[in-house]
C-alpha cells in the first residue's frame, strides 16, 4: 500500500484508497491491532497519508479517508 501510495503521489484515486486501505488495517484496539498500527507506521504510512492529504486538498474523499485512517491509528500505540 505504502509503495503504491508513494509511486503514485499525483494520482487522487491512489491517494483516497491508500488511505481507506491503511484505515481497515489499523482498526481495532486489540494487540494485534496495535502491531498492525506500529507497522504502518514503521512502513511510513501516516506521514504518506498526510503528503496525500496535503497534495489533494481539494479531494473531499482523500480528506475523508485520510482522517479516517489517522483517527484509526488514534496514536496511542504508535
Amino acid at each position: 500500500i505504502v509503495g503504491g501510495m508513494r509511486a503514485h503521489a499525483l494520482s487522487e484515486e491512489m491517494q483516497r484508497y491508500g488511505c481507506c486501505a491503511i484505515s481497515n488495517i489499523c482498526n481495532g484496539t486489540d494487540a494485534a491491532a496495535d502491531v498492525r498500527k506500529q507497522a504502518a507506521a514503521d512502513a511510513g504510512a501516516f506521514a504518506l497519508i498526510v503528503g496525500g492529504m496535503r497534495a489533494h486538498a481539494s479531494s473531499e474523499g482523500v480528506q475523508e479517508d485520510g482522517c479516517c485512517a489517522l483517527n484509526d491509528s488514534d496514536g496511542d500505540s504508535v
